[in-house]
């Protein structure tokens, strides 16, 4: 079964009774719409074994943008604040989250948790960025200096 067949599967699966099914297109896209009409698009390219995922957060950013676009990229670092998701700009200055993982190593178990993990975090960035500048954040408080570099002996 192709990367493809085994998705369409999945999100026949997952549609809800009573709603259009769920299914890719014949360029490899499904997009899905919630409440407040925010999009997830769900795609594997031709000849891809990688399903994509990907939803708008935010409308391009004013001018003087720096501090935003700064703390975006901060959050990129290692993924820790974005849940192993990407943020990005998309070729109309959307600001997105992006996710790619290889289809092989899902079932639809997984492949759920993958779309509801994704979706929460969306909401999160969707949330954050729709709050008011607050100024720079303070560091979080619940942390503790475990080992220092003057600790480590080679």
């Amino acid at each position: 079964m192709s990367p493809r067949d085994k998705v369409n599967a999945w999100l026949r699966e997952l549609t809800p009774s009573g709603s259009s099914l769920f299914a890719l297109d014949e360029h490899g896209l499904c997009l899905l719409a919630d409440e407040q009409e925010t999009v997830l698009a769900i795609q594997i390219p031709e000849n891809s074994t990688e399903v994509y995922l990907h939803s708008k957060i935010a409308p391009p950013p004013q001018e003087n943008s720096g501090d935003l676009l700064s703390d975006l990229l901060k959050a990129n670092y290692l993924c820790l604040e974005t849940r192993g998701t990407t943020l990005a700009m998309d070729q109309d200055g959307n600001i997105v989250l992006c996710y790619t993982v290889p289809v092989e190593g899902l079932d639809f178990t997984g492949f759920g948790n993958l779309l509801g993990e994704f979706l929460e975090t969306r909401d999160h960035w969707v949330q954050r960025l729709s709050q008011p500048p607050s100024g720079k954040r303070d560091k979080p408080t619940n942390t503790e200096v475990l080992i220092s570099a003057t600790d480590i002996r080679v």
